[in-house]
């Protein structure tokens, strides 16, 4: 029994072992088949279950074996060892044979689930063997994304700095534009001042003009407050 026991739980332990390298690469790669490991979380988790049952009944079978053969008894009186020890034995015998009977039932069991999870795992092997060149594909078209990916961030940062330089001769084209403005005000102004001086140098011509041409009629022969000699002599101071 104890015998049985070991081998069944070297190969329970090979079974889990095969089962967690089959298929973590799998899971990694995000590609392993859902029916399949649907199939054998069920598988591990009814292993489980029994395991457990198995080793609650070898216990509770180690516990009425070792109260059975290790405990002190008083040595019966003839009478009670003709009468109470046969049917005491046979029940206790009764007892070990059917809890052995039922272990015996679970291990053919787990043996049976274990033939189950190698065959599984088995045809997994077989199915991940035909897949590597999809998954070499996969690999492939991943490491393309990355590199696409790599130059899309060089040309985001690329651009980045075309912006950049953009708005810095935007703002450099609104500083010539501000200082040209603020130099044709300063023009205007000028001008403006310039203008109006000449307005003022204008009336200040017309006037003298004016004066000029009162003063030749004043000036003129026979006219009005001179005396006739007063213009011969100013003819000759002429």
């Amino acid at each position: 029994m104890e015998g049985k026991l070991r081998a069944l739980e070297g190969r329970l332990l090979t079974a889990l072992e095969e089962l967690g390298n089959a298929t973590a690469p799998a899971l990694l790669e995000g590609h392993a088949v859902p029916t399949l490991e649907t199939e054998l979380e069920s598988i591990r988790e009814r292993l489980e279950v029994d395991v457990d049952r198995v080793q609650k009944q070898l216990s509770n079978l180690e516990i009425l074996c070792s109260s059975s053969c290790s405990s002190p008894q008083k040595p019966p009186s003839p009478i009670q060892q003709d009468s109470a020890a046969p049917s005491t034995n046979e029940a206790k015998e009764q007892y070990v044979k059917e809890v052995m009977d039922m272990q015996d039932d679970r291990l053919n069991s787990l043996n049976v689930t274990l033939q189950n999870i190698l065959r599984g795992l088995k045809d997994q092997q077989e199915q991940t063997e035909g897949n590597y060149p999809i998954e070499g594909e996969l690999r492939i078209l991943k490491f393309n994304v990355r590199s696409v990916n790599h130059t899309l961030r060089g040309l985001q940062d690329s651009l980045g700095t075309v912006v950049h330089q953009v708005g810095q001769t935007n703002s450099s084209w609104h500083e010539r534009e501000a200082r040209l403005a603020q130099q044709i005000k300063g023009v205007v102004q000028l001008v403006g001042h310039q203008a109006s001086m000449l307005g003022s140098g204008e009336r200040r011509l017309t006037r003298l003009k004016g004066e000029l041409q009162e003063m030749k009629r004043t000036a003129s022969p026979g006219g009005p407050g001179l005396p006739e000699h007063s213009y011969g002599g100013q003819e000759r101071g002429n």
